[in-house]
């Protein structure tokens, strides 16, 4: 008879493993997912912010070469432009610090428009995208 309650306990003891083991599996799984969930949705929203601050910077420099094409489209996208708080919530540091250096070169070359101001603006432009390609990539 002890063998059969051993074989028994030996059983049970195997089946109580085996449940607990799937639900730290599970468990694990769920956390996994949700880290991913979470990852998907940020880069969704940097997208979304680098898009609106983006369209916004090109939108001024387009008033600014082209005062009498200036719409009401483009001075909405200048209000957004200045809007880049989403970039400093969302986006790493290199990201904001990029944004705010490119408004400041703009606004230089808005004040002063030669084609030292315009190099500047220009790689300020080139810095900010590529910090915006790669925090939206990596995620």
């Amino acid at each position: 008879m002890t063998g059969a309650w051993s074989l028994l306990a030996a059983a049970g003891t195997g089946a109580v493993g085996a449940a607990v083991v799937g639900v730290f599996g599970a468990w694990i799984g769920a956390r996994l997912q949700r880290r991913d969930e979470h990852s998907r949705w940020l880069r969704d929203q940097r997208l979304v912010a680098n898009k609106a601050f983006y369209e916004g910077f090109v939108a001024i420099y387009f008033a600014a070469t082209n005062p009498g094409h200036a719409s009401e489209v483009v001075k909405r996208s200048m209000e957004r432009f200045g809007e880049s708080g989403a970039l400093d919530l969302l986006g790493p540091p290199e990201v904001a610090k990029a944004s705010e250096a490119l408004t400041l070169a703009q606004q230089v070359w808005l004040k002063e428009t030669n084609s030292t101001t315009k190099a500047a603006m220009e790689a300020s432009e080139a810095a900010y995208l590529d910090a915006a390609r790669r925090s939206i990539t990596k995620g």
